[in-house]
């Protein structure tokens, strides 16, 4: 019993992240309640919403399956907005003096604006610099690095391996946020890479021997790095090839 507790603990703490605060996720509950006991003819929408809640919250599943997986994504598949919309609505429908639907929608609506966030003026919104939504920076660094291959396979530090998927599926990397954790998958040795590639002092030994072992042409690290002296630029084949942006590009011969 302690164990499954435990777990429950956890699913509640992921939801109370996952929804910022009780009172929106109160607004669901409420909204699902409305619908399947006032209007019956909705059940047939609660019923997969009520049984898609009861698999995630589920210890059992959580144990063996979701923990392993990035669980929080898991409440992407709860409709909650189409499910406070659609019991507000069914619930202004249900009036019939027009004044009192005027007076429901503002009560409604006072209601969704309290208990929500404004993400026009929290959001920390700012003008694209390019129509592909990245740092004009790490544009820069990776048209330099297609530039002389059009599909190369690199290794690139924090930030710019979060771009790069972004901005063009033609640049392969040894790895991407698996080494964040928000993927299901990773492994020692992509953890290791990343690890030396964000130390204060790479051990380029490392770097270069695997990532010639894999073929990988372009090794980038930021230029606040110690940078790989010649002798060992020698060994390996790879050569830097310049600063751009911050950054530090090393080439494969």
């Amino acid at each position: 019993m302690e164990a499954v507790k435990n777990i429950m603990t956890t699913i509640y703490e992921y939801f109370r992240d996952f929804y910022g605060n009780r009172g929106y996720l109160a607004l669901l509950l409420i909204s699902i309640v409305c619908l399947f006991v006032l209007f019956k003819k909705d059940r047939k929408i609660i019923w997969p919403v009520l049984l898609l809640i009861f698999i995630i919250v589920n210890p059992v599943l959580y144990r063996y399956i979701f923990s392993r997986l990035v669980f929080w994504r898991l409440f992407w598949m709860i409709p909650e907005i189409l499910i406070i919309a659609l019991a507000m609505t069914r619930l202004v429908e249900a009036l019939k003096d027009k004044r009192m639907k005027l007076l429901a929608m503002g009560l409604l609506t006072a209601v969704v604006m309290l208990i929500g966030t404004n993400i026009q003026k929290n959001g920390g919104f700012y003008t694209a610099d390019n129509p592909y939504k990245v740092p004009q920076y790490a544009v820069n660094v990776f048209d330099r690095i297609l530039s002389l291959d059009e599909n190369p396979k690199t290794i690139l530090p924090d930030p710019l391996f979060i771009y790069a998927r972004q901005y063009s599926g033609n640049i392969e990397m040894m790895y991407g946020r698996d080494v964040q954790g928000f993927i299901v998958y990773t492994n020692k040795e992509r953890m290791a890479m990343y690890e030396q590639i964000e130390s204060e002092n790479p051990d380029y030994n490392y770097i270069f021997a695997i990532a010639g072992g894999k073929e990988i042409e372009f090794v980038v690290l930021d230029v606040l790095k110690p940078a790989a002296d010649t002798e060992l630029q020698d060994k390996y084949g790879y050569h830097e090839i310049g600063d751009l942006e911050g950054f530090r590009i090393y080439k494969a011969d």
